[in-house]
């Protein structure tokens, strides 16, 4: 068997498990206590990150990932594949719209998604320059400190050591671990909306309550009323990232103001994709210098912050038609 016939074999030392279906009582307990809690706003903030990147109408992806070095044909074979280890798919703009989702759904919640990078060695021979690479997003809930090292606990069988404690292990490998950060400005103003939103979602039993009283006509609570007052606590503790709740409350609220909170909120996600997408590519020039690839990356045909600006300054002027502001 000649090298080039020998399988490529790769490093990585975390796992991925469905914590649901862990039977370990110590790690079972452990992690219902790690998992991330998000009451029903957080949730709909988080899944409102799905559209960070355009769709396509099906005869495109609604945007273009194209690369900057002189190998991109290998560059963007490499990359499709190290962002999606666990389903591959056919073309790089899924990967990476994929990849984007995932982590600004964690970093809207305050997470900062950690990553394995696995690097694949020809026979497994790691004096070798490796020819691949995956990135592997590690739960946070999973992921611990022993004496300084990181670790990430895992269920029995897929250890190899176990604490004090009881918990099952695996020693993960510092200088393969990334983070992405977004900017302090933009965690300051989500800090402030999630800590609004979670107490908003902790008095939804309370709302559950009256509201079944005015049904049953035992109280003198008028839902109207407060739903409108709401409304207006919603719009200021949201602000910050412009967040419309899905238009809940749009109707206590003029049409140029909505406009308006669209365009922040759009802004926001603009933001905040393109600190992911700079995060990523930063992983990007880690792991490609190591497989001798230049893999970063640009998105092309996507909106920026000059868009949004300028459709503010339209706004502000009353110099195009309120419904043309919210047509990207």
């Amino acid at each position: 068997m000649t090298n080039n016939e020998l399988p490529l074999v790769g490093n990585r030392r975390s796992q991925w498990f469905y914590s649901d279906s862990v039977i370990d009582p110590e790690l079972a307990k452990f992690l219902a206590t790690a998992m991330i809690s998000t009451g029903f706003y957080e949730h709909m903030l988080s899944d409102d990150m799905r559209d960070l990147l355009p769709y396509g109408r099906g005869i495109d992806h609604g945007f273009r990932v194209e690369f900057e070095g002189s190998d991109r044909g290998r560059a963007e074979a490499l990359v499709r594949s190290a962002l999606s280890p666990h389903n591959q798919h056919s073309t790089i703009e899924q990967s990476v719209r994929t990849f984007v989702i995932y982590a600004a759904q964690l970093c809207v919640l305050l997470v900062n998604p950690t990553y394995e990078i696995e690097y694949m060695f020809r026979g497994g021979d790691s004096n070798d320059k490796p020819e691949a690479f995956f990135i592997h997003h590690i739960p946070p809930a999973t992921i611990g400190r022993i004496r300084g090292q990181p670790i990430q606990y895992v269920p029995r069988d897929l250890s190899e050591a176990t604490t004090r404690n009881g918990l099952a292990y695996v020693r993960l490998d510092p200088s393969r671990l990334v983070s992405i950060t977004i900017p302090k400005d933009l965690r300051k103003r989500l800090g402030a909306t999630i800590q609004f939103l979670r107490v908003a979602s902790a008095a939804q039993k309370s709302e559950f309550l009256m509201a079944r009283e005015q049904m049953a006509n035992l109280g003198d609570f008028d839902f109207s009323e407060y739903n409108q007052l709401i409304g207006q606590f919603f719009y200021k503790g949201t602000r910050d990232v412009g967040w419309t709740s899905r238009e809940l409350f749009d109707k206590h609220s003029l049409y140029p103001y909505v406009i308006w909170r669209y365009l922040q909120f759009l802004r926001f996600k603009i933001e905040l994709r393109n600190a992911i997408v700079a995060g990523l590519n930063q992983i990007l020039s880690v792991a490609g210098e190591q497989v001798g690839v230049e893999c970063c990356f640009r998105i092309e045909g996507v909106l920026q912050v000059s868009d949004i600006s300028q459709s503010e300054a339209h706004l502000k002027e009353g110099s195009a038609l309120l419904e043309s502001l919210t047509s990207f």
